[in-house]
């Protein structure tokens, strides 16, 4: 267990906070070692004390996609500072649930987790009746026509098993195993809903014994849908547009077509530059920070390196003929007009990185062209022009200006003989001039400074904890 599940499961347990873990328990050990989501049913009399719970353990509530925004539902993400993993608790205040997408039905059930709950190691999980009861009803609702056909292709062939996700399947036998049929009974008497007990124990029967057909789950999803239409949350005319649209996007040869945000932050987004010498690890550590953060949240990567556009390729293909026909002249003019080009590239990556930010994305850069290193012969990924040599000299350094800086700029130093060990291919003196210009930088409020000699790990847990930082003070700010 992360130690901040182990601190939050304490404080809510301590609280005597009446929550329960609702559904999914064979993967509770994963979910509390950061791996998947924790869904959490929160009764509404605690929900204050179990906000004062989230803010003490620094969670930070982000916003889902609007289509999977429903009532008395809340997302929080929290940081393990040991590991660097991150949780997501998936926080319901109401049992809301349905057929795959849209979640159109409010079970008013929530009395019976509270009733009905036992503690698994420290987390408070329902009976396995219970939950059995709720994954009948959910897996009901969900089936859908892949789920049938894939059932049919199973029947004809004679091959045991269900058009269910594996998954699924495992939980639903897990729970059958263990679960006394007199208490499961007495259970969907006090749910007060309108299921026959033996449509339930007749599912049951048919799937423990592998004998449940294609006819079977059709038959199960009418009977769940029709005999709980009373609780349904919208009007099936508006229902259904929604799934259409939700169930084309999700098709694997459309899903370029539709858009598939993660969860955003409730406030504006952020930037955060990588900077550092060849061999610095730079680019690992922009991608690793890249895939940590993706797990849930929207963020994107920028690269501020020369672009391999169409137009930058032609342009460096005219210079290198110009080359080798010595019009010197010629390729001067060129090579001013390629650096220009490449200016305002930067400076549109930069508009882009923006507009990202103002829909509460985080955006990772690598490159990014620090004015401090101005002063370079060269400057990493700056203007290269000498100023006021000409008017494309000031045209680049118009574009140049325009760049934002980052919100947060994490360089990573270390001395020149480590860093040549790790990277033999740059010449000598340029690599050393990049790493002097690297290492003479300074702390600042947006600059943090990271030993780049240190073991990477130590380096990345570190880069984390800063960008966890930045998110908690934001979360802080918009609540």
């Amino acid at each position: 267990m992360l130690d901040i599940c182990q601190e939050f499961f304490d404080q809510l347990n301590a609280r005597d906070i009446r929550y329960c873990h609702w559904k999914s328990n064979s993967h509770l050990k994963e979910a509390l070692e950061g791996n998947t989501d924790l869904d959490l049913l929160v009764h509404q009399e605690d929900r204050l004390e179990f906000n004062e719970v989230l803010r003490l353990i620094n969670c930070v509530a982000v916003a889902s996609p609007v289509y999977k925004r429903f009532p008395d539902l809340e997302d929080y993400l929290g940081f393990d500072k040991r590991t660097g993993r991150l949780i997501h608790l998936h926080v319901h205040f109401s049992l809301i649930l349905g057929q795959r997408f849209i979640k159109n039905h409010h079970l008013p059930l929530e009395f019976l987790f509270f009733e009905n709950r036992i503690l698994q190691g420290h987390v408070f999980v329902p009976v396995p009746e219970l939950e059995l009861l709720i994954l009948v009803i959910r897996v009901s609702m969900k089936t859908g026509v892949m789920d049938v056909v894939r059932q049919a292709v199973y029947d004809g062939l004679g091959k045991s098993g269900t058009g269910f996700p594996t998954a699924i399947e495992h939980e639903l036998k897990q729970l059958i195993a263990v679960v006394n049929q007199e208490k499961l009974l007495a259970i969907l008497a006090r749910s007060g809903l309108p299921i026959l007990p033996a449509t339930l124990l007749n599912f049951l029967d048919r799937f423990n014994s592998n004998k449940l057909r294609f006819v079977d789950l059709i038959r199960m999803n009418f009977i769940i849908l029709w005999n709980l239409r009373e609780f349904q949350r919208l009007r099936i005319e508006k229902v259904v547009p929604k799934y259409i649209y939700l169930l084309l996007a999700n098709q694997q040869g459309l899903k370029r077509w539709f858009p598939h945000p993660r969860k955003t932050l409730f406030s504006s987004g952020f930037s955060v530059a990588v900077v550092g010498a060849d061999g610095s690890g730079k680019s690992t550590l922009v991608n690793d920070l890249q895939q940590w953060l993706s797990w849930k949240l929207m963020v994107t990567s920028h690269y501020y390196g020369i672009p391999k556009t169409r137009w930058i390729q032609c342009i460096q293909f005219f210079i290198r003929i110009a080359n080798k026909l010595k019009l010197f002249l010629f390729e001067k003019v060129l090579t001013s007009v390629l650096w220009v080009v490449i200016a305002k590239c930067r400076a549109s990556v930069s508009d882009v990185i923006q507009h990202e930010m103002s829909s509460g994305i985080i955006a990772i850069i690598d490159r990014y062209p620090m004015p401090e290193f101005l002063e370079m012969q060269h400057p990493m990924d700056g203007p290269r022009l000498a100023i006021n040599a000409s008017k494309l000299a000031g045209i680049e350094r118009s574009y140049y200006n325009k760049i934002h800086r980052p919100d947060l700029i994490l360089v990573l130093k270390a001395p020149v003989e480590i860093l040549r060990q790790r990277k033999t291919d740059l010449d000598v003196e340029t690599h050393r001039a990049k790493v002097q210009a690297v290492n003479t930088l300074t702390s600042a409020q947006d600059v943090t400074l990271l030993d780049a000699t240190r073991p990477y790990a130590d380096v990345l847990l570190a880069a984390k904890t800063i960008i966890w930082n930045e998110i908690c003070q934001r979360g802080r700010r918009n609540g």
